[in-house]
């Protein structure tokens, strides 16, 4: 085979290694970059790699025995495993990115360097050990990637941070357990009704995401910047504190999510105090009061501040929830309004509170709030309700809390008229509290659904809570995977409320 050949052949190798590998790209995307990670995804999923792993192992020992071209049986392998690995469920899609790209690019140079060498040696059946190894091959060039990353992520942190000195807005931090990205909608409804507000989309609250919506979002015109601030560790809200340097700061409600990376309730608590221990002077902090730990760190916190709830400075009164939606009084002194909005759930008037006490103190009058609340829609996947003829489905598939479950199942239980049915794989990263949380959850299911049907690893803590809580077995069903339950629900009959509590990210 000629230079020019094995160059092509190579180059092949590498566009089908590439092709056979996205679902690793997509996993390691999805898991923040992290290599020990997709480690973990991958020993998790060993049955898809095992056979994919087989399966070339067995073609390139035929090809090699039979004299074929090695390289012949590349596409057909690479289109195998691809297929094969897509079998694993997914329900968050490959987002090209331009980190991604540069991952991409710097591994499919690698595997067409292996593979030339291979073909150079005259070795073409040992480029096969590529697609074997292909997840930790891009486990290694995402370390070695590392540093050159770390460096362009600086230089847009520091855009960022110029680009918020020059424009100067009025920057308001949101963080919490939960409720910080339907807080952050509800705030821009109503500050946008005399403002011009920039929000950071979706659910971004990383500092990447962060640096990107200023880069990207932020107008020179723009008087209100809005950051949604998360946190997997101590010192990653201290860091976003420091790049945005809010005026404002919002506690939405503090729980246990992320127990697995924080190990005690004492340290998520710890993390989400470092937005007040880094608030610059004069600026001023919002909580809600009616969660047990945010009203817990409004009493330690010594700045300005304001609570809020049924007990706060801005309160709600004679809340009511229907399958209309909910309605409510909305008191601050001696202002009074009566609210109504679409939006279901038992966080609801506490955000709308909260959201309200800003909105407030940056001249909003209640008339407007009142008027921004009512054009509010759910957040897409947050107790989102949709009809499918007689049936209602109520997607709350991006939940991932425990209060947030319980919440749910109490709006389910307005549909008293139809059949009651849960379908979920209850609350992850948990750490040693995961099934003791999750029999919990399985109890409080039994009291509200007629039906309980369960996914993966918590199936067990589910059912066995259920059924404590007086569920029958009968009306439980265990499935390994969403479309499994799927035919499980089809099974049951007459008119149905059904209730997509929780759909767990690809990387569980």
């Amino acid at each position: 085979m000629s230079i020019i050949m094995q160059l092509l052949s190579a180059a092949l190798a590498a566009l089908c290694y590439v092709f056979y590998s996205m679902r690793y790209f997509q996993m390691l995307q999805l898991n923040g970059y992290s290599g020990a990670k997709l480690s973990k995804w991958t020993a998790g999923n060993g049955f898809y790699v095992t056979i994919i792993s087989c399966v070339i192992v067995l073609a390139a020992i035929i090809a090699d025995f039979f004299g074929v071209k090695t390289l012949l049986f590349l596409p057909a392998v690479a289109l195998f495993g691809f297929f094969v690995l897509y079998k694993i469920p997914s329900s968050v899609p490959v987002r090209v990115t331009k980190r991604l790209l540069r991952l991409m690019f710097t591994a499919g140079a690698v595997m067409f360097a292996i593979t030339f060498l291979a073909l150079l040696a005259k070795l073409a059946v040992a480029s096969y050990i590529i697609a074997v190894l292909s997840p930790f091959l891009i486990m290694l060039v995402n370390v070695c990637l590392k540093p050159m990353e770390k460096a362009i992520s600086k230089k847009y942190l520091e855009l960022a941070r110029k680009k918020l000195d020059k424009i100067n807005p009025i920057k308001i931090a949101v963080t919490g357990s939960y409720g910080k990205t339907t807080l952050k909608n509800m705030l821009t409804a109503m500050l946008a009704t005399r403002y011009r507000v920039c929000a950071t989309p979706e659910s971004y609250n990383t500092p990447s995401g962060i640096s990107l919506a200023v880069n990207n979002n932020l107008s020179y015109t723009d008087e209100i910047f809005i950051a949604e601030m998360g946190a997997r560790r101590i010192g990653d809200i201290a860091f976003l504190t420091n790049l945005v340097v809010p005026d404002i700061a919002v506690i939405t409600a503090v729980g246990n999510q992320h127990l697995e990376t924080f190990g005690t309730l004492e340290n998520i608590i710890k993390a989400k105090s470092e937005l007040l221990q880094n608030l610059p002077c004069g600026a001023r902090a919002y909580f809600n009061g009616d969660n047990a730990a945010a009203k817990y760190m409004y009493d330690s916190y010594d700045g300005n501040k304001t609570l809020t709830g049924r007990c706060g400075q801005v309160r709600y009164e004679n809340a009511v929830m229907s399958v209309k939606g909910l309605e409510f009084d909305l008191v601050s002194g001696a202002k009074k309004e009566h609210i109504f909005t679409k939006l279901v759930g038992k966080h609801i008037p506490q955000m709308i509170c909260l959201a309200a006490a800003v909105a407030l103190s940056l001249g909003i009058s209640m008339t407007d709030i009142k008027n921004a609340v009512l054009t509010l829609k759910p957040v897409a996947h947050r107790l989102q309700m949709m009809y499918n003829g007689s049936d209602v489905i109520i997607d709350d598939s991006f939940s991932s809390n425990e209060a947030g479950f319980v919440s749910a199942m109490e709006v389910l239980s307005q549909f008293s008229y139809l059949i009651k049915v849960v379908i979920t794989p209850g609350v992850v990263e948990l750490g040693k509290h995961q099934y003791e949380i999750n029999h919990r959850l399985g109890g409080v299911a039994a009291k509200h659904c007629d039906y309980l049907i369960v996914i993966g690893k918590n199936a067990s803590a589910l059912k066995s809570g259920a059924i404590a809580g007086g569920l029958s077995p009968r009306c439980i069903s265990e499935a390994r995977s969403r479309s499994e339950a799927m035919e499980h629900y089809k099974k049951i009959g007459g008119s149905k409320a059904v209730l997509f509590e929780n759909d767990l990210p690809d990387n569980y």
